[in-house]
Formats: C-alpha cells, structure tokens, sequence
C-alpha cells in the first residue's frame, strides 16, 4: 500500500547530471518523513565513481528510513521488475539523452515525472508526463564528465517537483 516513487542511473552518466538529489531533496519535502511513502533510487558504477557514490549514500542516510538506495547494477528483468513495482518514476535530471529509463517506464504504464529539458521531450508532453519546469543554469560537474565550456543544463524547480509528487500520490 506505499507510494512508491523510483530512480535508476548509472554514475557515469555524472550525478549532477542524473540529479538524484534534487529528487532526494523534493520527496523529503514532499512527504516530510511519512513511512508510507519511499523513494528508491538504484545506481550502478560507483566502484569507478567512489566520491560521488558517497555524496549520494550520504544523502540517502541522511534522509532517514523512507529512502533506500540500491547499490548494484540491476539486470533487464530485476529493472523492469521495479518499473513494475513502482508508483511513479522520477528523474529531475539536469540533461538528458534520449531517456531510456523514462521511456521504458512509460512503457511499464507509470506516471513519470521528469525535467522539461533535453532530450525526453522528443517523446514526453503534458499529456503523457508530469514535466517540471526548469531554468538553464551553467554546467558545473565535479565529476567533470561534463567539461564543455559555457554550456548550460536545466535546474528543475524544487517545488514544482514536490507539488508534483504530492499531487501524483493523491491520484
């Protein structure tokens, strides 16, 4: 009977970009410790990423009980089985290729809610989304996947996200 909301990414995909925190931080916000609703955020490559595998553990162990992160790469089936076992898929990514993950839970039949930036918006809209609103910020990447001078990712907006998920768990 939770509402569960779920992220996967790879950290070298950067974790600024893949956002996990800000998805961290607006589910918090969102449920403010309530024990019937938890985020699950997988991620894979942290032996080749240690700092930013402990930015993340950090921030999931400071979040408290609520949120539980999946420290393994996860096969075709285990994946597909999250989608399956999730309310919502949410990615507050800052940049996005084509957004396999996005699609594919789409495709499992969940409420996405993902940035209105980049590369998703070839298969995502309104209809079939829940798009947060973002502004453009410059790129700073501590991982420095990410070197391109000047160029610029998204920051979704925070409470947009957080009146998002709440609004979702009500549906």
């Amino acid at each position: 009977d939770d509402f569960v909301a779920f992220q996967s990414f790879s950290l070298a995909s950067s974790l600024e970009r893949k956002n996990p925190l800000g998805a961290i931080a607006a589910f918090r916000d969102a449920f403010d410790g309530d024990p019937s609703a938890r985020l699950v955020i997988r991620m894979s490559q942290a032996e080749r990423y240690p700092q930013a595998a402990q930015r993340l553990r950090a921030a999931v162990y400071d979040a408290g009980p609520t949120v539980m992160l999946i420290d393994a790469p996860a096969g075709l089936d285990e994946l597909h089985a999250l989608y399956a076992a999730c309310d919502v898929y949410i990615s507050l990514h800052r940049s996005e290729g084509f957004g396999l993950n996005l699609a594919e839970a789409m495709l499992a039949e969940r409420a996405v809610i993902a940035t209105a930036w980049s590369g998703n918006l070839d298969f995502m809209d309104d209809a079939s989304s829940a798009l947060i609103p973002a502004t453009l910020v410059p790129v700073r990447d501590p991982q420095r996947v990410y070197t391109v001078a000047d160029a610029r990712w998204a920051e979704p907006d925070h409470d947009a996200a957080v009146a998002t998920l709440r609004r979702l768990r009500e549906d």
